[in-house]
């Protein structure tokens, strides 16, 4: 509701601080292809879950404290250039600093990379719904239904009409870099 206010109001770009979940990136995307020029956000999720030794899974956002022994896959491996390939397992294994340095970029390129995603793709509810298909989240039928609430409500609202609902390669969606400050790991 405060974003359907911002733009009656002419605003047109938006910055959100503090969070970085899958609902507020879902909402944001969806927001920004049809009412605004760009909306960014910003948050320390990604440092504050590498500080406790929690991966976030670059599909979903979900995360797993990785524990010698835990509730997460050992064996799934990430490519992305923080992890080089090293399975959840082996993360793991490393000693606290090295663990958190690797975590610490992973996270953060995991968040950049679903903005990226949702920011390339036509985004609204069905998109998000096929998104997460197969996703062992425990929140999504929540997410979900926000989202096509949300859908809903926007549809009655007229669109901008300074661009097409979806562009691409353009994203108008953006996590802040601005804040990364890797002297904290």
């Amino acid at each position: 509701m405060f974003l359907m206010r911002m733009h009656e109001l002419g605003i047109r770009k938006v910055h959100i601080l503090g969070s970085s979940s899958l609902p507020i990136i879902s909402v944001c995307a969806f927001m920004s292809q049809r009412f605004f020029d760009w909306i960014s956000f910003d948050s320390t999720t990604w440092r504050m879950k590498a500080q406790n030794g929690e991966f976030i899974h670059p599909y979903d956002l979900r995360s797993y404290i990785l524990h010698e022994t835990g509730s997460y896959k050992a064996g799934y491996r990430c490519y992305c250039p923080s992890c080089k390939g090293r399975t959840l397992g082996q993360i793991s294994r490393l000693n606290k600093i090295d663990k958190r340095k690797v975590l610490v970029t992973h996270n953060y390129l995991a968040i950049q990379g679903v903005c990226m995603d949702f920011g390339e793709a036509p985004f609204d509810a069905r998109y998000l719904e096929d998104r997460l298909k197969g996703s062992k989240r425990t929140d999504i039928k929540m997410i979900l239904q926000g989202m096509t609430e949300i859908q809903k409500m926007c549809s009655v609202r007229e669109r901008r009409t300074s661009r097409p609902v979806y562009t691409s390669p353009e994203h108008s969606i953006y996590h802040d870099t601005t804040h990364m400050d890797t002297r904290s790991i």
